[in-house]
């Protein structure tokens, strides 16, 4: 039991990121005007599960938002999200981080899941395993970006994300993956961690959303490009997130 575990709380936000850089971006980017909108205050990060938890609070509308780190991978991610979802239950899990482009999908958008596909699951003839977030939520998130300026708009695209333990870093592969999933609508990105978060909250009925930022091209200069891009594109990603956190606080909690 954590020591937060006494004090009544209403709505959870839970969010997980792969990396402890993306973390640190987030946490520190958090908008003084949105703690105060909501009455978030800071606690002191606790250990209550494999990685330490950075948690604010707001005792006015008994909320906590709960950010962590799961590692890298399927097997971590998986762990993490089973560990938030059975520590806090959160009303809303969001998985945030990087991802490599597909379909020539431009570096720097924003690409919403609104399917996970786990591209590396062999059993033949057995579909691949997919998951969709909640429909309502999708929907929430298209109505936040049809009220939005134009270059955001133009930044978060909607479609597929393909997820698994592989890294992708040539062309050649790339390709493959495009080819093998043309039949569907073209996924527009590739991640590892993805399909564990989505399968873990599908199986626990947990809301979800995945949003990941397009920070390579999943070519053969990948990392060269992913340690780049990776500060701006998650500083886009940790503002978008902030806007869909405000625009769900909205929509689902009591305005006093």
């Amino acid at each position: 039991m954590t020591k937060f575990s006494k004090i009544p709380i209403s709505t959870t936000i839970a969010l997980l990121l792969p990396l402890a850089a993306e973390k640190k971006i987030f946490v520190s980017l958090l908008p003084k005007e949105f703690k105060q909108r909501f009455g978030f205050t800071e606690c002191s990060t606790e250990k209550s599960i494999r990685s330490s938890v950075h948690m604010l609070r707001s005792e006015k509308l008994m909320l906590r938002l709960v950010i962590s780190v799961s590692g890298m991978g399927k097997v971590l991610a998986a762990a993490t999200t089973q560990q938030l979802i059975d520590c806090y239950t959160p009303n809303l899990l969001l998985h945030i981080g990087s991802a490599g482009a597909i379909d020539d999908t431009p570096i720097g958008c924003m690409v919403l899941a609104e399917k996970i596909i786990e591209h590396d699951y062999y059993s033949h003839p057995a579909p691949k395993p997919n998951f969709a977030p909640p429909s309502h939520l999708l929907q929430m998130c298209h109505t936040m970006t049809s009220n939005a300026t134009t270059s955001i708009k133009n930044a978060i695209l909607t479609g597929t994300i393909l997820s698994g333990t592989e890294n992708i870093f040539s062309t050649q592969r790339r390709d493959e993956l495009r080819q093998e999933f043309s039949t569907m609508k073209s996924p527009l990105a590739v991640d590892w961690e993805s399909s564990a978060v989505a399968q873990i909250c599908s199986l626990t009925k947990t809301p979800y959303l995945v949003l990941r930022a397009i920070t390579d091209t999943a070519a053969s200069n990948s990392l060269t490009e992913f340690t780049y891009n990776f500060k701006p594109c998650l500083t886009t990603l940790s503002i978008t997130t902030f806007n869909i956190m405000k625009t769900w606080l909205d929509n689902n909690t009591p305005q006093s």
